[in-house]
């Protein structure tokens, strides 16, 4: 016991000597920028550079999304059969003309090649996005997405009548 006290009273004595050697003085940093770094041209910026935040964002022009996936997702009979489930995140860029480009699987699901394949051709047929501006022009934003797979039992959905 007394060795614990004497441990306890040496990291403390140590923890105070630590704290009074290091004052947190303000450290003077100085950037200099290079002549030589890259700069975009206009063509390049419009033709190649994505956003992800931008002034105003990029809207869905066939309503709300949610109801969009839920009506046009075709539950793939294999997974259907095999109990398949959960969420395949997507990701896709809206282009400056509102249409879709660049869809990518960011993340799938183990066994689950069928949902991602799906997931992949319904954001590929969304109608056309009212496109997001920065600085008042159109610009390409990038948006990942969540889509979730659930099967629902048809006993749930029915609602029970009372006797």
């Amino acid at each position: 016991m007394k060795n614990i006290f004497v441990f306890y009273f040496i990291i403390l004595g140590l923890t105070k000597l630590h704290s009074q050697n290091n004052t947190n003085k303000p450290v003077k940093v100085k950037i200099q920028l290079s002549d030589s770094a890259p700069k975009l041209s206009r063509a390049d910026s419009d033709n190649t550079l994505i956003f992800s935040i931008v002034k105003v964002n990029a809207k869905f022009s066939g309503g709300d999304i949610n109801k969009y996936f839920s009506e046009n997702i075709a539950y793939p009979e294999n997974s259907r059969l095999h109990n398949i489930q959960g969420t395949v995140y997507i990701s896709f860029v809206v282009e400056k003309d509102g249409s879709v480009s660049s869809i990518k699987i960011l993340r799938g699901l183990r066994d689950g090649r069928d949902l991602e394949n799906e997931a992949i051709r319904v954001v590929a047929t969304m109608p056309k996005w009212t496109p997001g501006s920065l600085n008042g022009h159109p610009v390409r934003q990038l948006f990942n997405v969540p889509i979730h797979f659930i099967l629902q039992d048809d006993t749930d959905s029915k609602k029970k009548k009372p006797k």
